[in-house]
C-alpha cells in the first residue's frame, strides 16, 4: 500500500515537470517571434525613411554590394506600390511607342529581378507582355504616336520576349494561358525568331519557340502556324551560333516526333530549306549538346528514309560520325551506329566508304566491349551489314582492324539472345572468306560455334550446325582444328540429339561424314628420359613423371585427357596385389591409351600389363623378349582402348631415352567413333520398331542416308543383317497402303521417302546393286512407281478432264507453243520449208501386209484418253478391210478388235477407284517419292555397263518387272519441276534397257567418260554420255574421253579447241579443263579448278578457279549465268583459256596452262545442277573463232564412214511425208519417242518398237534403219535422205492402238505408211522401244517432240496410261509373288 502511494506521487511529480518544460518552450518561441517582428518593423521603418533620391544616389555608388542593395530596395518598394504597378501597365499599352519602350524596360527589369511565382501580379504582367508583343507586330493599329527611331520596335520586342520567356519558362499553365489569350502570338514568336534586324530579339524569339515546342499541345499549333519551315530557316540563319543551332535542331526533332503528323512529311519540309549540309556540319561543333541534337536529327532522317542520298553526299560525313563515336557517351554512340546502319541500307557505295573509313572501323571493337547493350547490338548490326557484302568486305574489315574478330568473339557470352544470334550471322559471313578462314579459326571462332551448338537456343544450334558443316567441308587444316577443339563430341550430340528443327541432325551427320575424310594424322609425341616423361597430343603436353606405371587415357571425342592412372609398388612381392583396370564403358572404346613405365621394377610393371594387351600383325614385331627390359630401359606403349577393357597396341618402344612421334590416321579414329556411337546405335533404334509401325523413324533414316555416303559407314550399314530387308519392307508396306487404302498418313510417306533416299545412295555402288536386285528391292521400288503413277492418272481423270478441252496443263507440260522455235531451227538446218507441228496430217496409211487404212476427217474432242475406232459390227469384214480412226463422236470404253474386247482406258486398281486426292496434295508426295525411286532404278541400270557379267540378269529382271514402262509413264506424268529432275535418269534408263548393242563404246566420238577414274559415282550420265546431272549433296565431277596434247601442236594445226555447254540449271558449277593428274574429291568439295591440274569458270559465283581456294586472289570474272545459257570454252594452243556466255567473249581467264600436260573438257556440279555438252557432233549455237576446231575433231581419226548404199536413184523421203495442203485429222499416237542422229551417231542406226521376250518365243520388232544417206523402212523400202539431214536427222517412232501398228516420222512429219506386227495380237502386247545404239539423243518425253500432236496434254496422259497398263500386265505375276513373300 505504501509502495503504491510512493509510485503515484513520483508519477505526479514527473508530469508536473513535463508541463513546466513545455510551457517554457512555448514562452521562448513567442518571445523570439515578437523580437523578429519588432526587428522587421524597424528595418521597414528604416527603409521607408530612405527617400527615393537617396536610393538613386546609392544605386550609383561604386560599391557593388551597396548598389545591388539599393536596387533591390527600389524593386521591392515598387512591387508594394499597387498604384505604380497599375500605372506601369498602362504605360506599357499606351499609344506612344517611346513611352511603351520605357515602360517595357521597367517591366522587364521587374520580371527578371523579382520572383513572380504565385505572385498576384504575375497574371497581369503576362497578359500585358503578350499584348505588347502582338502590338509590336501591328504598329499602325496599336500606336497613335510612333517613334522616329525604327530600332525602338526591335527593343520593345526584345524586352517583351525576354520578360515572357522568364515568366513562361518551364511552366505549362502559363504557356497555355498566353496562347489562349493571344492565339496569334505563336506566329509572332516564329516571325521574331527569323528577325535579322535585332539579334537579341531573334534569340529570345527562338528561346520562346523552344518553350512552346516542348509543350505537346502547343507544338501542334506551332506546326499549324508554319513552324516547321520557319524553324528550318533558323538552322541556316544561326550558323556559327552553337546554342541557337542546338535549339533549332531540338525543335525540329520535336516536330518530327508528333504522332499525328507523318515524320517523313516534316523532314522533307525541313530538307526543302537546304538544311542537310548545315545539319551535318553541326556534327563538327565544339558544343557537345549541339552535336548530340545534330546526331538525333540525322538519325531521324536516316530511319525515315528521307534524303539519305543527300546526307551521304555531304563531304566529311563519315569522319564527323567517327569523331562523334569516339568522343561521345553511350547514348550518342548508339545513335551514331544506327545512323550509319540505316544510311547503308540499299546503298553499297556508302558501305564501301564506311569500309575505307579506318577511324570508324577501328572503333568497333571498343563498341563491342561497351556496357550499354544497345551500343553492342548496333555495332554488331553495322559489322553484320558490312560483312554481308562478301569476301572483299570481310577482308577489308580485317585489314583495317585486325582486332575486330577477337572483339566479336568477346561478345559470345552476351546475355541478350538477339545479340548472340546477330553475332552468329556475322561470324558466318567472315567464315565465308576462304583465304582468312584458318586465321579466323585460330582467333577462337570454334569456341563460339561449339558453345552455341550446346546453347539450347534452336536458332543458334541450327546456325552452329550449319557452320560446323561449312567448316568441315573446307580444308583438312580446318577439319583438324575442329577435332582439336573437341568438335567431334559436340557434332555427335547434334546428330543423335532431339531438336525442334529437323535439319540439325542431317547437317551434323554430313559434318561427321566430312570429318571422316580428313587426311591429317593424329600425332602422338613422347619425350622420356630418366628425369622427365612428356606426352604431347594435338599441341597439348601431359606430364607422366612419376616413377612406376603411368597410364594416360586420352579422349578422342573431346580431344583432352580423360584420366591419368598411376601404379607404384615398393617391393616385388607386392605385384601380386597390383590390380590394373582400364575403363570398359562403351563410350570409352576408341580412346587412346599411352603407357609410360619408368624407374625401379619396370620389368615387373610391363609383365603386369601382359594380359591387357593385344597385338595386331603390324604391331606384333619380335615376339621374343616383348616383355623384357634391360637395365635402365624404360618403355612407352601407344594403344587404343577396346570395349572389353583391353588395349590394341599400335606401337611399343623400349630404350633408356625415348623420343618419338607416332601418327594415327585421324580419319580412322573419327570413322571408328562415329560407327560405334552413331551408326550402330541408330540402326538398333531403327530395328526396335517394326517397318510398318507408325512410330517415327524419320531422323534415323535421314542420318543413315547421309552417313552411308562414306565407304566405311556404308559397309557398316550393309553388314547389319536384315537392313536391306527392313528398307524393302517399309516400301512394301507403303505400296500396300497405296493399293488398298484411301488415306495415306504423312508418317508413312516420310518413312518410305527415307528408305528410298538411302537406297538411292547405296545403289550408286556396284557391290550393292546386285544385292538390291536379288533381295527384290528394285521390284518393290518399281511397284511403288506403278501405284504412284496410277494414282496420279486417276486423280487427273477425276479433276483435270473437266477443264477446257484444248487447255494445256502448265504444271505438267508448260506452253506448247515453245516448240515452234525448235521446229524452225531444225527446218532451217534441213533446208526444208517451215512446217507447223499442228499441220501434220495423215490421209492414208498402208500396212505391211497390203491392207489399206483411211483417216476420216472430223473433229476430235480433246477430253479423250486414247483415240477409239468406230466400227460397224454389222458390216461384214469391217475389221479386216478398213478401220476408221477417230470419228466425230467419242468412244471411250471397250473396243472390238478381231472379235476380242480390248480396253482403251487405263486399268484402275479397284481399291483405288474411290480415291479422291487433290492434285496439288498428290504432286508434293509424288515428286519426292518418284524422284528417289527413279534415281534408285537408274543407278542400277547405269552401272551395268561397267559390270559385264551382270548386264543380262539385271536388265532382264528390270524389264520383266516393268521398270521401263513405269519409268516412262512416270516421266510423262511428271510436272515441270519433277520432270526436270528425273528426265535425264529416266531417259538414260529407258535407252539403255532398249539398246540392242549393250557393249557399244564411244571411242570414235568425244563424250563424257563413264570410267570410275574420270567420273565420280553419284553423277547421272545420259545414254549418249553428253548430258550430266548431280542429285547428290556432294560436289560431283566428270571429264571427257579424249585429250588435247598441246605439246605436239604444229604451226599449221588448229589454233585452239572449242566446245559448248548448255546449262539446264543456273547455280554453282565449275566448267573448264582438267589434265590426267586432276583428282576429284566430291566429299571434300574439290572438283575442276580446285587444284593446279585444272581450271574452271563458275558463273554462279562469277569466279575462275585454278588451284586451292585459299590461294585464289582477285579471281572475279565474267557475268552470272542462268538456266538456258550457253557457255563456250576455248583452249588456245598457247595455253590460254577464255569463256563465252551466250556468244559474248568474257575475256581471257587463264594465260599459262602447262603445255606439257594433256587437257580434256571437264566440269563439277553442285546439288541439282545439270549440263548438256556439245563437243562438235552437232552444229554449235555460235560460230567458232578463226582457226579453232571442235573438241570432237580429236576423235575424227577413229570414225569410220559407212558406205553409201546403192547407186540407183531412190525416191526422196520428203515425197512420202504428209502434204501440207490437205486438212485431215492428226494421228494421235498411243506411244511415241524420237531420236536425233548426228554425224557421230554410228550408222546403220535402227529404231522402232518390239515385244518383250516371252514364253511364246523370241521378241518381235518393227524397226526402220537409218544409213548415211538412206532411210530403210521395215518392209525393205528405201528412201533417199536429204543431204543436209545426214548430219542432223530427227526420226520418230509411234504406236497406233488400234490397230496395233507402228508409224515413223522425219523431223516431226509422218511417213504415209503404217507397219504392223506379224499378227495383230502382238501389236496389243506390251511393247518397248528398240534402238541399236546409245550414241544418239533419244527423247522419251523429257522435252518437246517435233511431232507436235504428241506434246498435247491429252496424248501424254494417254501414253502414260497405256504404259501403266503395260506395267500391270508384265509385272502382275512378279508383284503377286513378292507380296506373298
Amino acid at each position: 500500500m505504501e509502495q503504491s502511494t510512493v509510485l503515484k506521487r513520483g508519477a505526479a511529480s514527473a508530469a508536473i515537470l513535463v508541463v513546466v518544460a513545455a510551457g517554457w518552450k512555448v514562452v521562448s518561441f513567442f518571445r523570439a517571434l515578437l523580437r523578429e517582428v519588432y526587428e522587421r518593423k524597424q528595418v521597414s521603418r528604416l527603409e521607408d525613411v530612405i527617400s527615393l533620391e537617396q536610393l538613386d544616389i546609392l544605386a550609383r555608388a561604386s560599391n557593388v554590394n551597396l548598389r545591388r542593395s539599393a536596387e533591390q530596395l527600389l524593386l521591392e518598394r515598387v512591387m508594394r506600390n499597387t498604384g505604380s504597378l497599375r500605372q506601369l501597365l498602362r504605360w506599357c499599352l499606351c499609344g506612344d511607342e517611346e513611352e511603351v519602350m520605357k515602360a517595357a524596360t521597367v517591366l522587364c527589369v521587374l520580371v527578371k529581378s523579382v520572383d513572380l511565382r504565385n505572385h498576384p501580379w504575375e497574371r497581369p504582367f503576362l497578359w500585358t507582355l503578350g499584348q505588347m508583343l502582338v502590338n509590336s507586330f501591328n504598329q499602325t493599329r496599336a500606336y497613335t504616336k510612333q517613334a522616329k527611331d525604327r530600332t525602338i520596335t526591335d527593343q520593345i520586342r526584345k524586352l517583351t520576349t525576354c520578360a515572357l520567356f522568364e515568366i513562361v519558362c518551364d511552366s505549362s499553365p502559363k504557356k497555355e494561358i498566353l496562347c489562349r489569350d493571344f492565339p496569334e502570338i505563336l506566329s509572332c514568336i516564329l516571325e521574331l525568331a527569323l528577325s535579322t534586324s535585332c539579334k537579341e530579339a531573334s534569340r529570345y524569339g527562338l528561346f520562346l519557340t523552344h518553350q512552346m515546342a516542348i509543350h505537346d499541345v502547343l507544338r501542334d499549333q506551332l506546326v499549324e502556324a508554319g513552324g516547321i519551315k520557319k524553324v528550318a530557316q533558323t538552322l541556316i540563319q544561326n550558323q556559327g551560333d552553337p546554342m541557337l543551332q542546338r535549339l533549332s535542331l531540338q525543335i525540329v526533332v520535336l516536330f518530327a516526333a508528333i504522332l499525328d503528323i507523318d515524320s517523313k512529311v516534316t523532314l522533307r519540309t525541313v530538307a526543302k530549306e537546304k538544311t542537310i549540309t548545315p545539319i551535318v556540319v553541326c556534327l563538327k561543333s565544339d558544343d557537345t549538346e549541339c552535336v548530340y541534337w545534330a546526331v538525333v536529327l540525322v538519325h531521324e532522317f536516316a530511319i525515315n528514309d528521307v534524303c539519305k542520298d543527300e546526307i551521304c553526299e555531304v563531304y566529311g560525313l563519315l569522319r564527323s560520325l567517327a569523331q562523334c563515336l569516339a568522343a561521345s557517351e553511350s547514348s550518342q554512340q548508339r545513335l551514331v551506329l544506327r545512323v550509319i546502319c540505316f544510311l547503308g541500307l540499299k546503298n553499297d557505295g556508302f558501305k564501301s566508304e564506311v569500309l575505307h573509313c579506318t577511324d570508324l572501323i577501328t572503333r568497333l571493337p571498343v563498341c563491342y566491349a561497351s556496357g550499354d547493350g544497345d551500343v553492342v547490338h548496333w555495332s554488331l548490326v553495322l559489322t553484320h551489314d558490312l560483312a554481308m557484302a562478301g569476301r572483299c568486305a570481310t577482308q577489308k574489315l580485317l585489314e583495317c582492324c585486325p582486332q575486330i574478330f577477337p572483339g566479336l568473339i568477346s561478345v559470345t557470352g552476351h546475355e541478350d539472345r538477339a545479340v548472340r544470334r546477330l553475332l552468329a550471322e556475322t561470324i558466318g559471313f567472315f567464315c565465308c572468306d576462304e583465304h582468312n578462314l584458318l586465321k579466323i579459326v585460330d582467333s577462337g571462332v570454334l569456341k563460339t560455334v561449339l558453345q552455341y551448338a550446346v546453347s539450347g537456343d534452336v536458332e543458334l544450334v541450327f546456325w552452329a550446325g550449319a557452320m560446323l558443316l561449312n567448316l568441315a567441308m573446307t580444308s583438312d587444316d580446318i577439319k583438324l582444328e575442329i577435332l582439336k577443339a573437341g568438335g567431334l563430341s559436340v557434332i555427335m550430340e547434334l546428330a543423335i540429339g532431339e531438336h525442334d528443327n529437323p535439319q540439325i541432325s542431317p547437317m551434323a551427320a554430313k559434318a561427321l561424314a566430312m570429318l571422316g575424310f580428313t587426311d591429317k594424322p593424329l600425332v602422338v609425341s613422347t619425350a622420356c628420359d630418366s628425369d622427365n616423361a612428356r606426352v604431347k597430343i594435338n599441341e597439348k603436353i601431359y606430364h607422366l613423371n612419376k616413377p612406376g606405371l603411368n597410364i594416360l587415357i586420352w579422349n578422342t571425342l573431346t580431344s583432352d585427357s580423360a584420366s591419368q592412372l598411376h601404379y607404384q609398388v615398393k617391393n616385388v612381392w607386392d605385384f601380386k596385389d597390383l590390380n590394373i583396370k582400364l575403363p570398359s564403358k562403351p563410350a570409352d572404346e576408341g580412346n587412346l591409351v599411352i603407357v609410360v613405365i619408368r624407374g625401379k621394377h619396370a620389368q615387373a610393371y610391363l609383365k603386369a600389363l601382359k594380359d591387357l594387351m593385344l597385338f595386331s600383325e603390324i604391331s606384333a614385331g619380335n615376339k621374343q623378349g616383348r616383355f623384357e627390359l634391360q637395365g635402365d630401359e624404360m618403355c612407352v606403349i601407344i594403344s587404343t582402348l577396346l570395349a572389353s577393357g583391353l588395349v590394341s597396341v599400335s606401337h611399343m618402344a623400349k630404350d633408356t631415352t625415348i623420343n618419338m612421334d607416332f601418327e594415327f590416321p585421324y580419319n580412322d579414329v573419327v570413322n571408328h567413333r562415329v560407327a560405334e556411337i552413331v551408326v550402330v546405335p541408330v540402326i538398333k533404334v531403327l530395328f526396335s520398331t517394326p517397318p510398318e509401325s507408325p512410330i517415327s523413324k524419320v531422323t534415323e533414316l535421314e542420318l543413315l542416308e547421309v552417313l552411308c555416303r562414306h565407304e566405311v559407314h556404308k559397309d557398316t550399314i550393309l553388314n547389319c543383317d536384315g537392313f536391306i530387308d527392313y528398307l524393302r519392307s517399309i516400301i512394301l508396306q507403303f505400296s500396300t497402303k497405296l493399293e488398298q487404302e484411301e488415306e495415306y498418313p504423312p508418317i508413312y510417306i516420310a518413312h518410305c521417302l527415307g528408305a528410298l533416299r538411302i537406297l538411292s545412295v547405296l545403289s550408286v555402288h556396284g557391290n550393292c546393286q546386285q544385292q538390291l536386285l536379288e533381295q527384290g528391292v528394285l521390284v518393290h521400288v518399281v511397284n511403288l512407281l506403278f501405284y504412284l503413277t496410277g494414282l496420279w492418272i486417276n486423280t487427273v481423270l477425276d479433276t483435270a478432264l473437266q477443264q477446257e478441252a484444248s487447255q494445256v496443263d502448265p504444271l505438267a507440260m508448260g506452253d506448247s507453243t515453245s516448240i515452234k522455235p525448235l521446229v524452225e531451227e531444225l527446218d532451217s538446218l534441213a533446208g526444208e520449208p517451215q512446217l507447223e507441228p499442228e499441220q501434220v496430217e495423215l490421209t492414208s496409211i498402208t500396212l505391211s501386209d497390203g491392207r489399206q487404212y483411211d483417216i476420216q476427217s472430223g473433229t476430235i474432242r480433246r477430253t479423250r484418253l486414247i483415240s477409239s475406232i468406230a466400227e460397224d459390227s454389222n458390216t461384214p469384214g469391217a475389221a479386216e478391210s478398213r478401220h476408221q480412226w477417230g470419228s466425230a463422236s467419242d468412244h471411250v470404253g471397250d473396243i472390238a478388235v478381231s472379235g476380242q474386247q480390248v480396253s482403251s482406258t487405263p486399268v484402275r486398281p479397284t481399291s483405288m477407284s474411290s480415291t479422291q486426292l487433290k492434285v496439288h496434295e498428290y504432286n508434293e508426295m509424288f515428286s519426292s517419292l518418284a524422284r528417289f525411286a527413279v534415281i534408285t532404278v537408274s543407278n542400277c541400270t547405269n552401272a551395268t555397263v561397267t559390270i559385264p557379267d551382270l548386264v543380262q540378269s539385271q536388265q532382264s529382271s528390270l524389264a520383266q518387272c516393268g521398270a521401263l514402262h513405269v519409268m516412262w509413264s512416270t516421266l510423262l506424268c511428271a510436272g515441270a519441276i519433277l520432270k526436270n529432275s528425273i528426265a535425264l535418269p529416266v531417259s538414260s534408263t529407258i535407252a539403255k534397257l532398249s539398246c540392242a548393242n549393250k557393249s557399244s563404246s564411244f571411242a570414235d566420238t568425244v563424250v563424257l567418260s563413264a570410267k570410275d577414274s574420270d567420273k565420280t559415282p553419284a553423277l547421272h550420265l545420259s545414254a549418249d554420255c553428253l548430258e550430266v546431272r548431280n542429285d547428290s549433296w556432294t560436289f560431283e565431277s566428270a571429264r571427257a574421253t579424249h585429250w588435247i596434247d598441246t605439246s605436239h601442236v604444229i604451226e599449221d594445226g588448229p589454233q585452239g579447241w572449242y566446245y559448248e555447254a548448255s546449262l539446264k540449271s543456273g547455280s554453282i558449277m565449275q566448267i573448264g579443263w582438267a589434265n590426267a593428274d586432276c583428282k576429284f574429291e566430291p566429299e571434300k568439295g574439290l572438283g575442276v579448278g580446285d587444284n593446279k591440274n585444272s581450271c574452271a569458270f563458275d558463273g554462279g559465283r562469277c569466279k575462275i578457279w585454278n588451284g586451292p581456294v585459299t590461294e585464289q586472289v582477285n579471281n572475279e570474272y565474267g557475268v552470272e549465268w542462268h538456266d538456258g545459257d550457253i557457255v563456250s570454252s576455248l583452249l588456245h594452243k598457247s595455253g590460254s583459256v577464255s569463256f563465252w556466255l551466250n556468244g559474248t567473249d568474257m575475256g581471257t581467264a587463264f594465260t599459262a596452262l602447262p603445255l606439257s600436260q594433256c587437257w580434256s573438257p571437264a566440269l563439277s556440279l553442285s546439288t541439282d545442277q545439270q549440263v548438256r555438252f556439245n563437243f562438235g557432233a552437232t552444229p554449235f549455237r555460235y560460230p567458232l573463232p578463226t582457226g579453232f576446231v571442235p573438241v570432237d575433231a580429236l576423235a575424227a581419226v577413229d570414225k569410220k564412214t559407212q558406205p553409201v548404199i546403192g547407186t540407183e536413184p531412190l525416191p526422196a523421203v520428203r515425197d512420202y511425208l504428209q502434204n501440207l495442203d490437205e486438212k485431215n485429222l492428226h494421228p494421235q499416237p498411243s506411244l511415241y519417242f524420237e531420236t536425233t542422229l548426228t554425224s557421230s551417231t554410228p550408222r546403220p542406226f535402227t529404231l522402232g518398237l518390239q515385244t518383250l521376250t516371252s514364253q511364246r518365243g523370241k521378241a518381235q520388232e518393227v524397226c526402220c534403219t537409218v544409213h548415211d544417206n538412206v532411210l530403210e523402212l521395215p518392209t525393205g523400202m528405201r528412201l533417199q535422205i536429204y543431204p543436209t539431214d545426214v548430219s542432223h536427222l530427227t526420226v520418230g517412232c509411234g504406236l497406233l492402238l488400234p490397230p496395233g501398228a507402228v508409224f515413223f516420222t522425219v523431223h516431226g512429219r509422218p511417213i504415209n505408211f503404217l507397219f504392223a506386227f506379224p499378227s495383230e495380237e502382238l501389236g496389243q502386247e506390251p511393247l518397248v522401244p528398240s534402238i541399236s545404239s546409245c550414241k544418239a539423243e533419244v527423247n522419251f518425253g523429257e522435252t518437246y517432240f517435233y511431232y507436235g500432236i504428241a506434246n498435247e496434254r491429252e496424248n501424254r496422259l494417254s501414253m502414260a496410261a497405256l504404259l501403266h497398263d503395260y506395267t500391270e500386265q508384265r509385272s502382275l505375276e512378279t508383284r503377286t509373288v513378292n507380296e506373298i513373300t
